[in-house]
C-alpha cells in the first residue's frame, strides 16, 4: 500500500493530525490512536472494548463478530518463537 494518510481536524482550534494508515496482513485499515492523547490531548473511548487493539500482533488475527479466528500454525515452539522475534 502506497503512503496512506488520514487527517484528523479538531474544528474547536483548527489543529490537524496527520495519521499514517497501516494495512495488515487480514482485516481493516488501522489507525494508532496514541497520537490522539499525544498531539491534540484527546483520549479515546472504545466502550466494550470492540474496536481497540490490545496489541500488534503477527501470528493471529481475531474478528468477534464475524466468530474468526486465524493464527500461524507452527510445527515447533521454535519456529513460532522466531516468528515472533522477526516480525517485531
Amino acid at each position: 500500500m502506497k503512503n496512506k494518510t488520514v487527517t484528523l481536524t479538531d474544528n474547536e482550534t483548527g489543529k490537524q493530525l496527520v495519521m499514517n494508515v497501516l494495512q495488515p496482513s487480514i482485516g481493516p485499515l488501522l489507525l494508532i490512536l496514541v497520537l490522539y492523547i499525544k498531539e491534540l490531548g484527546y483520549f479515546t473511548f472504545d466502550p466494550g472494548f470492540v474496536s481497540t487493539a490490545s496489541c500488534k500482533s503477527a501470528i493471529t488475527y481475531m474478528d468477534g463478530e464475524q466468530g474468526l479466528l486465524a493464527y500461524i500454525e507452527e510445527t515447533s515452539l521454535l519456529a513460532l518463537k522466531i516468528k515472533m522475534i522477526h516480525s517485531a
